[in-house]
């Protein structure tokens, strides 16, 4: 895979203008002191796109900046200044804006204060936040200033999503619950918004939130708004096979399908719905074959070929212990397709698991070894080294006994 391409530098003189005449900094080229002045220049705010060269929607949003035209009219707005959160010195600035995920979105004013931030990409999604974003300039400590002087359930609805997306899910829940009993006819899907919040702090700490809490939350937003209930049975069912909850998955896995199918939509017939249908074939009819099948069918063409989507695809299978030694291979071809660094290193972990399923934890052991040497302030990986070889001691003495 590669990065976001650096202008030739043989095309000076139209190129030249041409970078001139827009807002971007492209990879290799960021420089936060005179990114500010040039936003301080045009009177406009700073976009921080932190990005990793693996991250399959930081590509679509790459390749959307410079060729459609809805995006290119947004960005038109800010000086977006593009960041490899994994290289150099964009590692440090990731750390001091508290980036979790990519592509991490983070608008500045001039003078460096945030404006407000947000996760994750598609074309919709990200023109409805920029649009969101730019409707008020203010500073965050300036907004929630104003918000404690003169509390608002539009305000605290707002000022709720950044605090999420910085990973304060107390306040965030503390503002929605405001919205929630103060709510009017200017703000809508307020339970859902606590159910997305506090679905977010539980995938990141398990601890945070039971899975009682969470259904409950999920209930009370289907009872606000029945649209969301895809999109909630979708979060549901994650975290119901996180905890190996099979009935709460079964749950909303049918509620899921019930509501599509009442639509008259036919769910084997969509690309988009294929994970879904998959699910249906592997826990309501138990027909992990046609499980299997159902998801390659929802794959794009060419998928065998891309790093990412094998990885996708492998993942899947070890999740629901569907045909685990083809995922292997596929998680093995997915490692030499791709560049090094952390998108690596999470295609390793990966195969190590799949290894470890199949009785082959030396193998497991060996792989996250290398996952580290890819990655090698994750924490993550050297407890799954601590985990494999564990497993592996204990093996060698059971056998030893015997």
């Amino acid at each position: 895979m590669t990065g976001n391409p650096t202008p030739f530098r043989a095309r000076m003189t139209l190129l030249a203008l041409a970078l001139l005449a827009t807002p971007m900094l492209w990879a290799g080229e960021w420089n936060l002191e005179a990114t500010q002045k040039r936003a301080k220049a045009e009177g406009k705010p700073i976009l921080i796109d932190f990005y990793a060269t693996w991250c399959g929607p930081c590509k679509l949003f790459n390749r959307d900046a410079k060729s459609n035209a809805d995006i290119k009219k947004s960005l038109a707005n800010v000086v977006l200044m593009k960041v490899d959160a994994e290289k150099g010195a964009g590692v440090e600035l990731a750390r001091k804006y508290e980036v979790n995920g990519y592509p991490t979105y983070v608008l500045l004013s001039h003078d460096l204060k945030v404006l407000n931030r947000w996760a994750g990409y598609s074309k919709e999604f990200f023109l409805g936040k920029m649009k969101e974003a730019t409707a008020d300039m203010r500073p965050l400590e300036e907004r929630l200033a104003a918000y404690e002087k003169n509390p608002t359930p539009e305000s605290a609805v707002a000022l709720a999503k950044v605090f999420r997306e910085q990973g304060k899910f107390p306040k965030a829940l503390e503002l929605l619950n405001y919205a929630s009993k103060n709510r009017n006819d200017a703000v809508a899907d307020v339970d859902y918004q606590i159910f997305e919040t506090q679905f977010t702090h539980r995938y990141r700490d398990a601890e945070a939130v039971s899975l009682d809490v969470l259904e409950k939350a999920a209930q009370a937003a289907i009872k606000e708004n029945g649209e969301v209930l895809p999109r909630i049975a979708q979060y549901m069912m994650q975290s119901a096979k996180q905890a190996k909850h099979t009935e709460l998955l079964k749950a909303h896995l049918k509620a899921s399908v019930a509501h599509y199918q009442a639509q008259g939509i036919d769910l084997g017939q969509d690309k988009k719905f294929a994970e879904l249908w998959a699910d249906a074939a592997l826990h309501l009819d138990g027909n992990k074959d046609e499980a299997a099948k159902r998801f390659m069918a929802g794959m794009p063409e060419n998928w065998r070929e891309d790093a990412g989507k094998l990885n996708s695809f492998a993942w899947w299978c070890f999740e629901n212990e569907v045909n685990v030694s083809q995922a292997r291979d596929f998680a093995a071809k997915g490692v030499a397709l791709s560049d090094p660094g952390k998108g690596k290193a999470m295609i390793l972990d990966t195969q190590a698991e799949l290894e470890h399923l199949m009785g082959n934890t030396a193998a497991a052991v060996n792989l996250t070894e290398q996952a580290i040497k890819e990655n090698p302030t994750s924490a993550f990986y050297k407890k799954q080294l601590e985990r494999f070889r564990k497993a592996m001691n204990e093996k060698a003495a059971e056998n030893t006994k015997s």
